[in-house]
């Protein structure tokens, strides 16, 4: 069939409809005159199929009286006490709907002008016209015929008996989505009694774009069971989760071009994965009691089934793992530091009920309480330093050290701060095992510093001003003398963690390196001493005898302890107040010193360089670097003599630059052998030749050459002589010899030649430019 011939049959048929519409509005006409029964009699049907064509709506019932109406005929009533237009509910959304009577048109408010029974030739139909301009397959996304719900039958209209059809279930239709000129059928369910499961929940976690939350128990049995939101909307899943404080049915996109959510995502148990941006810490998510969880039956075919949650629950997320937000029983606490080991930081607790040596857990384990996100190294949160030793694993009570909780991490360097704030959580150890909601909270803010040996806990102390300078070598330590102090004990020992709290052994350098690391513990032996020997202020140090050209660094802002913070740990210490630098020079002690050097150029000019014990190899530098790289062509320049390794401090050096000729060779090769060589300069280019090494039947010289500006390699060259020719007759001469007779004068010529300038034995060659 040509297309041309389908469009005409199409319109015919429209032509046809449109004439069958017209004459089924023609007998309502006829009927409009007919009087309702006053009394109702009530029959139980069921709907056995929709149509939604052209904003009509078409009611199939079963076992009614339609068929003898024929053919789109009109109600022949007008009435109002039969419920149908004000008990149908027509939906446009989720949640907006409308009754039958409010969708009807503007102009036909009276169902009297809009009700067919058959149209279209569909028997046994009941229908009622939408409003076209705002009700169509294209918006109406559901219907729901409450039961009871009455349809008259045609002879209750036509006046002629008391029969209305009710349904006894609630029928809910979906739109298939198919088109509005298309007569399609929709998707009928009937409401029964929903079963509910009850469920606790916890978070699963981020996959594929969607976060998924976990059912205690479920039957989720097919892996990546897909739905669209539109599925569940009966329940209260999207309306009652909220995630940060907007409900999942706004915070929850559909991802364009995917469906929805699924079921038991990649298998993971128990699980309802929903579309989410990717979470960042702090975010929250509350799952109030009461959330409905559709089940796998109710996605697959519409069975109400479903789970729903039996407490109020609320998740946050700290950047890493969803930990449950609990109200946890707090005991207060103090924290201190403990000490590295087994490649983990440990903490120790003033109290705990670590009753169970090395107790091992995972951190997603403690996600409910603030403890990795609340305490920093390093200005970092701890769930984003922490290590990978032991697995991953924390531990309490490692190796039965007292109340003590261990985080594996990365060996600390000095320098290195912990900050544990007032507030910070501790899981108990019943947490741990069992989930009770017990815990410890720190009851003050602490900071911890590390000066590349103990951890020191950094206190606010009251600081007494004070200069310094060195005081000697003694007893295997090196003294250090403040311009005040109160240090009135002879001989008053300390270990070195007793002043962790101080920068003093990570800010003092001794050759650059932080005493903390250059002058360790003497083993067997006090660390250091207050007031050696009596020594007045003097503050003495285990380190290495003094060398020559060492240097220590005391930099404005170092603390000293006091005698009182070494005796009972009163928070007062000394400060210096601007930088000291000792060089030891000589065996003694010196305070930092600077000094000088000129340099003058190849025209006579002078440069004074200034330069000082910090500085001296920098400085050297910047004075190589005044040496002119670029001279005339045969010329470089160079220092009058050579520089030293080291700039003095005890002397003002002056360094000259003069311009010099470079120097070439000129070497001398017969037959890859070097016969001699020689040197020189564009200001002196004499040279000596040596002799040309002979050699049989050759005559030898050298090749030209010419000294300009670089390297010359001389080559030998030999040419081999002839030989004489052998007459026919040795005793009758030649012609040549008959006509001259000099054939052996000539012979003898050419040997004294070749002679001659082999004899050459020492030449002095000059060429003129």
């Amino acid at each position: 069939m040509t297309d041309s011939k389908k469009k005409w049959l199409t319109l015919a048929a429209s032509f046809a409809m449109a004439a069958t519409l017209c004459a089924g509005l023609s007998l309502e006409a006829e009927r409009t005159s007919a009087e309702l029964p006053d009394t109702v009699t009530e029959t139980e049907t069921t709907i056995t199929k929709v149509h939604l064509r052209n904003s009509r709506l078409l009611f199939f019932l079963d076992g009614v009286d339609y068929s003898e109406a024929g053919p789109t005929t009109a109600a022949a009533a007008s009435w109002d006490d039969c419920n149908t237009a004000d008990s149908i509910l027509v939906y446009t959304s989720e949640t907006d709907c409308v009754t039958l009577r409010e969708a009807f048109p503007e102009t036909s408010a009276k169902w009297d002008k809009n009700v067919y029974y058959n149209i279209w030739t569909e028997t046994n139909s009941v229908s009622y016209q939408l409003d076209g301009d705002v009700y169509d397959a294209t918006n109406v996304t559901k219907v729901v015929i409450p039961a009871g719900t009455q349809f008259p039958s045609f002879n209750y209209t036509n006046g002629e008996g008391t029969t209305v059809y009710t349904i006894e279930d609630t029928h809910v239709l979906t739109n298939n989505a198919t088109t509005a000129k298309e007569s399609m059928d929709w998707s009928i369910s009937v409401e029964v009694e929903p079963t509910e499961t009850e469920v606790s929940v916890t978070m699963y976690g981020f996959n594929n774009n969607r976060l998924g939350i976990q059912l205690s128990q479920s039957d989720y049995d097919t892996a990546n069971q897909g739905f669209e939101y539109t599925a569940i909307a009966s329940l209260n899943t999207l309306s009652n989760i909220t995630y940060n404080g907007v409900a999942l049915s706004e915070a929850s996109s559909p991802l364009e071009g995917n469906i929805d959510a699924y079921l038991n995502m990649w298998t993971h148990p128990n699980t309802f994965y929903f579309p989410m941006e990717a979470p960042v810490s702090g975010d929250t998510i509350v799952i109030p009691k009461g959330t409905q969880f559709p089940s796998s039956a109710f996605i697959a075919d519409g069975t109400p089934n479903y789970y729903v949650t039996t407490e109020d629950a609320t998740f946050k997320f700290d950047g890493t793992n969803w930990g449950k937000v609990i109200v946890f029983k707090e005991t207060e606490v103090s924290v201190s530091i403990y000490d590295y080991a087994n490649n983990s930081i440990g903490l120790q607790l003033s109290e705990s009920d670590y009753d169970t040596p090395n107790q091992a857990f995972k951190p997603v384990v403690i996600a409910a309480l603030n403890t990795l996100s609340s305490i920093t190294y390093n200005d970092v949160a701890l769930k984003d330093c922490l290590g990978t030793a032991n697995d991953g694993q924390m531990l309490l009570q490692m190796w039965t050290r007292p109340n003590t909780i261990y985080f594996p991490m990365a060996e600390p360097k000095a320098e290195d701060t912990i900050v544990i704030p007032a507030g910070t959580q501790f899981p108990s150890s019943a947490f741990i095992a069992n989930g009770t909601e017990t815990c410890y909270v720190a009851t003050e803010t602490v900071t911890y510093k590390f000066d590349g040996a103990n951890w020191g806990k950094v206190i606010d102390f009251e600081e007494t001003e004070v200069s310094v300078t060195m005081y000697g070598y003694n007893n295997g330590r090196l003294g250090i003398q403040l311009s005040q102090s109160d240090y009135d004990t002879p001989n008053q020992g300390f270990e070195y963690s007793e002043i962790s709290a101080l920068n003093t052994m990570s800010n003092i350098t001794y050759n650059g390196v932080a005493l903390n690391e250059s002058a360790p513990a003497k083993e067997g032996e006090i660390d250091g001493y207050l007031q050696m020997w009596t020594h007045p202020n003097t503050f003495y140090f285990a380190i290495a005898e003094s060398a020559e050209g060492d240097k220590i660094v005391i930099p404005a802002g170092t603390q000293f302890p006091s005698s009182a913070f070494i005796a009972n740990g009163t928070e007062t210490c000394y400060v210096t107040t601007e930088e000291a630098i000792f060089v030891y020079v000589n065996g003694v002690w010196d305070a930092y010193a600077e000094s000088s050097a000129t340099v003058v150029d190849a025209t006579g000019a002078s440069t004074v360089v200034a330069y000082n014990t910090e500085n001296r190899a920098e400085k050297l530098a910047e004075i190589k670097a005044m040496l002119p790289a670029d001279a005339e062509e045969g010329y470089e320049y160079v220092w009058a003599e050579a520089l030293p390794d080291v700039l003095p401090l005890d002397s003002t050096p002056t360094f000259t630059i003069v311009k010099s000729a470079i120097e070439y060779t000129v070497t001398f090769v017969a037959d890859g052998e070097t016969v001699g060589t020689d040197t020189y300069t564009v200001e002196d280019k004499e040279i000596t030749v040596p002799e040309v090494p002979a050699k049989d039947g050759y005559t030898a010289v050298w090749e030209s050459y010419e000294l300009t500006t670089g390297e010359v390699t001389v080559n030998a060259v030999y040419t081999k002589i002839p030989d004489e020719p052998t007459p026919e007759n040795p005793d009758k001469p030649t012609p040549e010899e008959e006509s001259t007779g000099c054939g052996s004068v000539i012979g003898g010529v050419s040997a004294a030649v070749a002679m001659l300038g082999a004899a050459v034995v020492v030449l002095k060659k000059k060429k003129e430019d």
